[in-house]
């Protein structure tokens, strides 16, 4: 089983320009600024306002599209 950073790492193999949020209700043995060391956009901590998450991930998404052109 993987964690997040784990994951990322991964999915790094496959495609370095990765783009990802994390979203945990913990980090566990992960604190913030190591999460975000790993090129992280943003931490989203549990429970989150949907309201807000749905617009901020639109435009993470928005600017992954217009960097990539």
């Amino acid at each position: 089983l993987l964690d997040g950073p784990a994951t990322i790492a991964a999915l790094r193999q496959v495609d370095p320009a990765v783009r990802f949020a994390f979203m945990t209700g913990g980090s566990g043995a992960w604190n913030f600024d190591e999460l975000m060391a790993t090129g992280a956009l943003r931490l989203y901590d549990k429970p989150f306002d949907l309201a807000r998450l749905g617009p901020d991930l639109l435009a993470l998404a928005a600017e992954g599209r217009s960097a990539a052109a």
